[in-house]
């Protein structure tokens, strides 16, 4: 009987669990334009993780729990679409391109001279 309960809370858990991330907003593509541009600051500058949270929170006009709420939705979204590390690489070097672009139109975040200077994911 013991293995069964295991089982059935297990299943359980996995329906709250389903439910919950079904209740979330999905990635849009106004999301996910915010979220490429805060994840290659991530991966291409050494910032503070903290303080670049709080500079694109006043950046995007959101509250820095809605920031990471973002970021959670979208690599989720991404995490079920890429399945090699080559799409995740041209993602990395996608995003890249755009945070550049972007510094290129305004180069007062603080984040964007590191970028321009970087190759790539580190």
């Amino acid at each position: 009987m013991k293995p069964l309960q295991s089982a059935a809370r297990i299943l359980a858990l996995l329906a709250l669990a389903g439910t919950a991330q079904a209740a979330q907003p999905p990635c849009t593509d106004a999301d996910f334009e915010k979220f490429s541009l805060y994840d290659a600051a991530a991966m291409n500058t050494r910032i503070p993780a903290q303080e670049l949270r709080r500079v694109f929170s006043e950046q995007f006009g959101l509250e820095v729990g809605a920031l990471n709420h973002l970021h959670a939705r979208c690599n989720y979204a991404l995490s079920a679409r890429f399945t090699t590390q080559e799409e995740w690489d041209a993602f990395y070097r996608e995003s890249l391109g755009k945070l550049k672009d972007f510094c290129r139109k305004d180069m007062s975040p603080p984040y964007c001279e590191q970028a321009m200077r970087s190759e790539g994911p580190r």
